[in-house]
């Protein structure tokens, strides 16, 4: 049976990035957010720890995180000291090595397009000079 590789969603993606950025450092579900530039307890932090939430979730459904779970002073539940697991970290390597191939594919996708739109201008003008 083959296994498919886990797809992370763009909050995910960032998620498991910043932690594997900064393996020493304090993470939190909160910090997670402040480090989008999202301020807290504003209707659009609201929504940003909710996604955030749900994502470390998801992440640590799938044996990727660990931590410690809590409760904050409005009763939501969030994660603290959170850490990639061994099939976290591999995963997450197995994500940066496929962002590397993505924006070196999608550089060449650009490259070609632009050397396809080159020739194209080049033979309307010798079409136009005739």
């Amino acid at each position: 049976m083959s296994k498919f590789p886990i797809m992370f969603t763009d909050v995910e993606g960032l998620i498991v990035n910043t932690l594997w950025l900064g393996p020493k450092d304090s993470h939190s579900t909160y910090s997670l957010v402040l480090n989008r530039d999202i301020a807290i307890n504003t209707p659009d932090g609201d929504r940003a720890f909710e996604a955030t939430q749900e994502a470390v979730e998801r992440l640590y459904e799938l044996g990727l995180l660990r931590g410690d779970r809590l409760k904050d002073a409005a009763g939501r539940i969030y994660f603290a000291n959170l850490k990639l697991t061994t099939k976290g970290e591999q995963e997450t390597i197995r994500y940066r090595k496929d962002q590397v191939k993505l924006k070196q594919e999608l550089a060449d996708v650009i490259e070609s397009s632009r050397q396809g739109t080159e020739e194209t201008e080049r033979s309307d003008e010798k079409n136009k000079n005739r």
